[in-house]
């Protein structure tokens, strides 16, 4: 370390010379066991003073003891990509009324041997600015695939997983072919690996990025344009772009005086993307606040740590394995959203988010919720209590039919079938709903978590029930001895 201070020294009695202080510095490096990557941190400097449109920097003790923890985490770096001590942990996303997970992000750790789990935020930046980012990436890419194919060939519960692609990557590899290649060799659909791309790398290279991303969907691969909100992003961004939904980044909102500023940004980007036919998955959710809000907006996806934080694989098959307690549909088209627009103009009322708030709780309560066609007969179910025996995967049936199943799998009691199949008769709930005008009501004991208990079922018909709108919903609920 005596010669590195020397050098300094010498360097800044060439007048503060900025390349005389990094010749000094590289001879002194070049000695180095570890050359290559020592230099790498000094390239990192000598590109930083570049940037800052600098000649020179004075050196300092500081200088020093910043290059040599530079030039120490890049020892370790190289070391942890030759002994696989990089990982990742899995976030999921999902639907913020039905918890149901739609899908994760595959989030890089380090599991240093002496500091256990390392966050990205230590590594990654130096990282990128050495390149050393795609090593990396084509590790962690392979590693994904290799846990999709695992989860396949297991016959276990699969969702789509996210990784990421940094600008390095575009730059020295050909991406879509590196996956597509990948996704080959793990016999994969494309549909399961999803590529998320930073909006300041189409904002900085947009053609660059736009022909990959033109590359990835030749081959099947499906983009999502991640971080947006964080700083780029623009009108003509979305517009220009060929992404397939969009990550928006939760710092929109922000607290006290600037929240209502924030919620009308949020709620402009949501609209736009909208028009735009792009999905929305908010990301950096942390509270419930923020989920009635993204909610009342129609923006059901999200990420963040109110509902999952980053876990570890392990962790994520548990999760994936767990029977889902709610099955729903697409609420925004089939339920309280479907007139959505026909009554507020397109504009987020805070009617729309109690509507929602108070259909959650509906459902929360329910052992079945499905909607009805009183003249097709099509019964779709929206919700269903994993409890429930019979007819577990169909959403969408014909009434008659799913009743008879239900009697044939023993789900009724045997002493009700008689009465259970003659009040599913299409004709006479029409002359009740149609006619009449009146809720229907039935009861009878059906199968819940291995044991016969009596349900009440309600028969609840939309206002001006008609052959013209001919919708009903069809709740099902326990009934307990006070009922």
């Amino acid at each position: 370390m005596a010669k590195l201070e020397t050098c300094g020294e010498k360097g800044l009695a060439q007048q503060g010379s900025k390349d005389a202080l990094l010749e000094e510095l590289e001879d002194f490096l070049r000695e180095n066991a570890e050359r290559r990557l020592c230099m790498a941190a000094v390239d990192v400097e000598h590109f930083k003073l570049d940037e800052a449109g600098c000649n020179w920097e004075q050196y300092s003790p500081s200088m020093r003891e910043k290059l040599k923890q530079r030039q120490q985490l890049l020892i370790e770096i190289e070391r942890a990509l030759q002994n696989k001590e990089f990982c990742f942990y899995l976030q999921p996303k999902c639907n913020s009324m039905t918890h149901a997970i739609v899908g994760m992000e595959a989030l890089v750790r380090w599991n240093h041997p002496t500091r256990g789990i390392v966050s990205p935020g230590e590594f990654v930046p130096l990282m990128e600015e050495t390149g050393l980012i795609t090593r990396l990436d084509l590790y962690l890419w392979e590693e994904v695939c290799q846990m999709l194919q695992g989860w396949k060939a297991r016959n276990e519960n699969m969702v789509p997983i996210s990784v990421n692609v940094s600008i390095s990557d575009i730059a020295a590899l050909d991406v879509a072919q590196v996956l597509w290649e990948l996704v080959q060799k793990y016999q994969l659909e494309p549909k399961l690996l999803l590529v998320e791309i930073t909006e300041s790398m189409l904002a900085q290279n947009l053609k660059m990025v736009e022909n990959t991303i033109a590359a990835l969907h030749r081959k099947g691969f499906a983009v999502l344009m991640d971080d947006f909100g964080s700083g780029y992003s623009s009108l003509n961004m979305l517009r220009n772009t060929s992404v397939d939904a969009i990550k928006l980044d939760m710092q929109f909102i922000v607290r006290d005086s600037e929240s209502s500023k924030g919620r009308q940004i949020v709620e402009s980007v949501i609209e736009m993307a909208r028009r735009l036919n792009l999905p929305i998955i908010a990301e950096g959710v942390e509270t419930q606040e923020q989920v009635f809000m993204l909610q009342s907006m129609d923006c059901l996806y999200t990420q963040g740590y109110y509902f999952y934080k980053p876990m570890a694989v392990k962790q994520a098959e548990e999760l994936l394995a767990q029977p889902a307690m709610e099955n729903y549909w697409d609420l925004r088209r089939d339920m309280t959203r479907r007139n959505y627009k026909a009554f507020t103009g397109g504009l987020v009322s805070e009617k729309s988010a109690i509507t929602l708030q108070a259909f959650q709780i509906l459902a929360d309560n329910a052992l079945m919720l499905a909607r009805l066609d009183l003249v097709t007969g099509e019964y779709r179910i929206v919700k269903r209590d994993e409890r429930l025996m019979g007819v577990s995967e169909e959403k969408t049936l014909q009434l008659e039919s799913y009743c008879e199943q239900l009697v044939a799998e023993k789900a009724i009691h045997p002493e009700d079938a008689a009465q259970f199949r003659a009040q599913a008769k299409l004709e006479l709930l029409q002359a009740a709903l149609f006619r009449e005008r009146r809720s229907v009501i039935r009861r009878c004991r059906r199968m819940v978590a291995g044991e016969y208990v009596w349900v009440r079922i309600e028969v609840l018909p939309c206002k001006d029930c008609s052959p013209e709108d001919p919708w009903a919903v069809v709740v099902a609920r326990e009934e307990f001895p006070e009922e």
